[in-house]
């Protein structure tokens, strides 16, 4: 189907039809018709395109004469019909991805599923008049080239055809950008452990009604991991069935909603270590690193299924004064704990 697998006012869908042979005739048939739905005069080429009017299951066949026996149909595509186009997918990459800082550049890139549209970026319901750009008819980049304290917040993009200006697509889902001036103290920040394969992420400010955001840095760089505005002056940041994949060094910024819209700076990095839990692997051990201070948890273990293991050793004592307690199992499969950067466990 071109350009889309879909009908939709002001969209001209077409059906092609591919053969192996020169000068045959195609025949376009629809689930439940009894008819073939167009039957075109013998083409010199190998294919021949039907105009699509109507959802529902097609597919195509072909014969070498007007009289000739027709071919085995071909697979089925099902074509829908949409009150409105689907919506774009709207990206942003690199730097576009961290917490931001007054004056950085962002650019954020609209992708819609067929070429040849008109594009708008939205923060909430105002339209966003910005520079734009594009390399390719399904894509157009936004450039906000110097964001300020106030432009942080939800961004979304649509679409519309060019016969069709009042049809506009769905909403894309939302990309959320999160400015810092760092001028507000930085948030504290401590792991807590959770029955299972779980650990809790606790980030604690000094106002309320603030908005959050877990930052996770690895080897792809530094992004904002998620947000969350709870209504006090803390944000539980949750990471479940924890594996490989979550080793990275986390922190969190919080920034004020109210203007002047002031930001944080970032807490105290954490380092989630993980070893062995990967593609199917029973053993192994999480660890997170922090800097040195008070006693924050102790190590707990976990079964391979994800289980809680009871902790079966006193405390261990760690330079800095942290404090870990080690625990063994019957799958002596998971070891996890607190332990000081400058230390080894």
């Amino acid at each position: 189907m071109a350009p889309v697998s879909w009908i939709t006012p002001g969209l001209k869908t077409t059906a092609v039809c591919r053969g192996v042979l020169r000068g045959v005739t195609f025949l376009l048939r629809r689930e439940g018709d009894h008819e073939f739905l167009e039957v075109p005069e013998a083409q010199e080429d190998v294919e021949a395109t039907f105009p699509v009017h109507q959802p529902g299951n097609y597919s195509c066949s072909y014969r070498t004469d007007g009289e000739g026996a027709l071919s085995e149909p071909s697979a089925t595509v099902t074509i829908e019909e949409l009150a409105a186009p689907p919506p774009p997918v709207l990206m942003h990459h690199g730097e576009s991805s961290q917490v931001l800082h007054p004056g950085n550049k962002v650019t954020l890139t609209c992708v819609a599923p067929l070429s040849g549209v008109d594009f708008q970026l939205r923060r909430g319901e105002k339209e966003l008049l910005v520079p734009r750009s594009s390399t390719s008819p399904d894509r157009i980049f936004f450039h906000l080239n110097a964001v300020a304290l106030g432009d942080g917040g939800h961004y979304t993009c649509r679409y519309r055809l060019h016969d069709n200006q009042n049809g506009w697509s769905g909403d894309s889902a939302p990309v959320e950008l999160i400015l810092s001036d760092e001028t507000l103290p930085a948030p504290e920040f401590s792991p807590e452990p959770e029955s299972g394969r779980a650990l809790r992420l606790r980030c604690l400010a000094p106002l309320e009604g603030a908005r959050f955001a877990l930052v996770r840095e690895d080897r792809g760089g530094r992004r904002v991991h998620r947000f969350q505005s709870p209504a006090g002056t803390e944000a539980l940041f949750e990471l479940h069935n924890i594996s490989v994949a979550d080793s990275a060094n986390y922190s969190c910024v919080y920034v004020d909603l109210k203007p002047p819209f002031g930001g944080s700076a970032p807490s105290e990095r954490l380092e989630l270590h993980v070893d062995g839990e990967l593609a199917g692997h029973q053993r192994g051990r999480a660890r997170v690193q922090c800097p040195s201070g008070p006693p924050v948890f102790p190590l707990f273990p976990w079964a391979s299924d994800g289980g809680a293991l009871g902790l079966g050793s006193a405390p261990i004592a760690y330079p800095g004064g942290e404090q870990a307690i080690g625990g063994r199992g019957s799958g002596d499969a998971w070891n996890f704990g607190l332990f000081p950067t400058d230390a080894s466990p």
